[in-house]
């Protein structure tokens, strides 16, 4: 009854259930350690942006109740790549984040789980070369190449499910019921895996093609863990406190083990990171590419990530800014108290806390060398339009009124595209080295009303109309002038000083003075050294700071900067060889495109031609990028320290189009379309073993997780050494380069016959029905059309059905590129 208390008390939990979740309070300490390399492929060019790396909550800079880690990079102006995108200026000092984090310890679930991805791994990749093998059609002239592979295939899966898998260990870990159920069932599923593969060494390659793929969906059923804890890892690009786009990394791909058959697949290797925005459901779009090396491990285990690479010095710095900001606009007075000062004197990037240089105290295991020195960020040197050619200079006219009143230059007459004061039109001077192109004119190309304004009905608001209304308050045009290089540009020097001025703490910070910026800020650091040998721990600083509202003193924690200096840093060329590409998706109404593809390499941008009208197009054409510095030893390749990756994009160019750089507008409707994407790994030449070109590989693209067609190619990375020559240049074709004659295909004269006979069901278009079709073949840049069709009503037959023309394509049928039929 309801109140009354029971005679006989029943605990809840019973004895067994407390055992089985035991476990739960087993916990260990991780220690996550990315190293940022590069970070390219940037868009975003107005602000500063850093990488913040976080595993839950642990390495959140915006999270308070967690004890802090030096969890993200310095913030950088984004540089332009002389192409199309941007980078961060890094340097050879590579951003070095440590994150430490406490779990459930799972690691023995995750190991078997990496276990068994390895074997899918392996088959998959022996399973792309026979089928690679038997498309080429050799069969009989290579000896049995196929025959070969399958039998390899078959031994490697064989000797790699006799593996042991990882066992708990009984003090660390606990097994639940589900570990064990689990454990039993992978062990009778890899020997029965074993068996199989035996029985198949005497079947045909088809019959092995076909056993294999049932084989790999068996394995990558086994290879999930259901018992996974560990949340993912997110590498934040962000610009304040604003996350613009992520990359999102599984803990198992990076966990590490002493057995490597165990370890992550990418567990302390350099592997390259798409960043896709939060916003973007489709997946067309890219916020950047990071490269870096990401290691999750027990924090015991952290000598082995050091051991791995030698070449690494490790650099901490403890950083704080100095901020002041102008006592009155136009005084040219700075000081840090007034009105306008919103953040402490001494503060981090973000003014988030209070950092004076004099109440630093490190922790016990680290101390400080030498005195408080300004070092200013390498990245503002570089102007907005550094690396650049062509170049538009931008700013918005702005006029105010009561409503319904006379319009009247606004208090800010002269702004930015944000709204931001600006330095007025006819006081903005083309630099030394620079030269215009025309005069100033207003932007009509834009929702703008005859004159270029547009208008709003308060400051600030982001809804802009093209038509005045009794109620509009504010109104703007966007003035637009260009110069382009002609001579040598002038170098912007720092100031011994080394301040940093910016219009707002939230804006892109430079190096030169303007009469319009009203805060300045410059960067103190103070080098920190373990105290003693050995491995220390994460670097922590306790900072001493009054609070005014209790009168009493607060301890702030704050982390400092960690950076990785690479003892063997050299210069390399890459020779992106770019033949062809084929099934592309249709950019135009024709159903067809004029697609050229861009490759972006270690913050070097370069493009290809465009090929008129095709989709499956024959470019024939090397790009080169030179002297481009990589750090670690890349060559001998190695798996630990492999080779940056090689971004390629295809767009389909439009005739509108006209290819500006930042700041100057782009037609809506003539921007270029997006075709595909792809990743690719260059190959790394050693020269003192010889040179062997590669061969062409093709590349799978894809647009928001959808194939879309696939690329021709192959990327050659070399050292370049002074007491060894590079291979011969690529032959030349007026200003490009083209495949060298050792990789490009050799062509053999071909005559391609079509018997056309006729049409059928035709659908209508633009609403109406077709009665007078043609077809048009095209194959390796020729084509045939076939004659019109009189009447498809009264006879869907063409008159001549026999249609034939001559095309050179590649003798090896595996470079062959398609036939393809729009309509006409």
């Amino acid at each position: 009854m309801l109140g009354i208390t029971p005679l006989f008390q029943r605990p809840i939990w019973m004895t067994h259930h407390l055992i089985k979740f035991g476990h739960l309070d087993l916990q260990g300490t991780l220690s996550f350690v990315p190293i940022s390399h590069t970070l390219t492929y940037l868009k975003e060019a107005n602000r500063s942006l850093e990488i913040e790396v976080s595993i839950g909550n642990f390495g959140n800079k915006l999270e308070q109740s967690i004890l802090p880690s030096p969890s993200s990079t310095h913030p950088s102006n984004p540089v332009f790549d002389g192409c199309r995108y941007y980078f961060l200026p890094w340097g050879d000092s590579s951003p070095l984040i440590m994150v430490q984090c406490q779990w459930e310890d799972i690691t023995y679930r995750l190991m078997a789980s990496n276990a068994i991805s390895k074997i899918v791994k392996e088959t998959r990749k022996n399973l792309r070369s026979i089928k690679q093998s038997m498309k080429s059609g050799k069969e009989e002239e290579e000896g049995g190449k196929t025959r070969i592979l399958c039998q390899d295939a078959l031994k490697t899966l064989n000797f790699s499910c006799k593996a042991p898998l990882p066992e708990p260990d009984p003090i660390r870990h606990a097994l639940t019921s589900l570990d064990t159920a689990l454990r039993k069932k992978r062990i009778l599923a890899l020997k029965k895996i074993c068996k199989d593969s035996s029985s198949l060494i005497s079947e045909s390659a088809e019959t092995i093609v076909d056993e294999l793929q049932i084989i790999i969906d068996k394995l990558e059923d086994l290879a999930l863990e259901p018992q996974n804890s560990i949340p993912d890892i997110f590498l934040w690009l962000m610009s304040g406190t604003e996350r613009l786009a992520f990359a999102r990394v599984p803990a198992q791909k990076i966990l590490f083990a002493f057995e490597p058959d165990w370890s992550g697949e990418i567990a302390g290797h350099f592997t390259s990171f798409p960043l896709r925005y939060p916003d973007d459901s489709s997946g067309l779009q890219v916020g950047g590419v990071v490269r870096a090396s990401l290691w999750l491990g027990r924090e015991e285990d952290l000598r082995q990530w050091w051991d791995v690479r030698a070449d690494l010095q490790l650099t901490v710095y403890a950083e704080t800014f100095e901020n002041q900001v102008v006592s009155a606009p136009g005084t040219g007075k700075w000081t840090n108290k007034g009105a306008l000062m919103r953040r402490p004197p001494f503060s981090d990037a973000d003014g988030l806390k209070e950092l004076p240089k004099d109440m630093f105290v490190p922790s016990t295991d680290w101390k400080f060398q030498g005195d408080w020195f300004i070092d200013p960020d390498p990245s503002i040197k570089y102007s907005m339009d550094s690396g650049h050619t062509i170049y538009c200079e931008e700013v918005f006219e702005q006029q105010a009124r009561v409503p319904g009143g006379t319009w009247l230059d606004a208090p800010n007459t002269w702004t930015d595209a944000r709204g931001d004061p600006a330095t007025p039109r006819d006081q903005i001077e083309c630099p030394v080295g620079w030269q215009w192109r025309d005069l100033w004119a207003t932007d009509l190309q834009r929702a703008v009303d005859c004159e270029g304004w547009e208008y709003t009905v308060q400051k600030g608001i982001t809804g802009w109309s093209p038509q005045e209304k009794l109620y509009h308050v504010l109104r703007r045009r966007r003035w637009m002038r260009e110069r382009h290089r002609v001579g040598k540009v002038e170098k912007t020097f720092l100031s011994k000083d080394g301040w940093e001025y910016a219009t707002l703490f939230s804006r892109r910070f430079h190096a030169r003075e303007r009469g319009i910026d009203i805060v300045r800020r410059r960067r103190w650091r103070r080098k920190l050294v373990p105290a003693e040998h050995g491995i220390p721990t994460t670097p922590r600083i306790m900072v001493m700071t009054d609070n005014k509202d209790v009168k009493e003193s607060v301890v702030q924690i704050t982390c400092p900067r960690q950076y990785v200096v690479s003892t063997e840093i050299h210069l390399y060329q890459l020779r992106a060889h770019i033949y062809q590409a084929r099934d592309l998706a249709a950019g135009d109404k024709s159903g067809l495109s004029d697609p050229y593809a861009v490759v972006s390499f270690c913050g070097s941008t370069q493009q290809t031609e465009k090929q008129g009208q095709t989709l499956c197009p024959t470019w024939d054409q090397t790009l080169v990028f030179d002297e481009i510095r990589i750090s670690g030893p890349i060559i001998p390749p190695n798996e630990m320290c492999s080779p940056p990756s090689v971004v390629v994009e295809i767009y389909d160019w439009d005739h509108r189009y006209i290819v500006y750089t930042v700041r100057v507008y782009v037609p809506p409707q003539g921007e270029p379309d997006f075709l595909g994407r792809v990743i690719c790994e260059p190959h790394a030449n050693d020269l003192e073993k010889g040179y062997k070109p590669p061969k062409l590989q093709w590349y799978q693209l894809t647009r928001g997780g959808t194939n879309y067609g696939e690329i021709l190619a192959t990327f050659e990375l070399f050292l370049k050494d002074p007491m060894e020559e590079l291979p011969m240049p690529p032959p030349s074709k007026g200003d490009t380069f083209m495949l060298p004659f050792g990789i490009r295909p050799v062509l053999q004269k071909t005559r391609i016959e079509v018997l056309c006979w006729g049409i059928r069901n035709m659908s209508t278009f633009d609403l109406q029905s077709v009665t007078r079709p043609s077809i048009e073949f095209e194959c390796g840049g020729q084509e045939v059309k076939s004659s019109i069709m009189n009447n498809s009503r009264q006879n869907p037959n063409f008159d001549n059905p026999h249609l034939y023309f001559d095309v050179e394509l590649p003798k090896e049928e595996l470079y062959m590129p398609p036939l393809t039929l729009p309509d006409l």
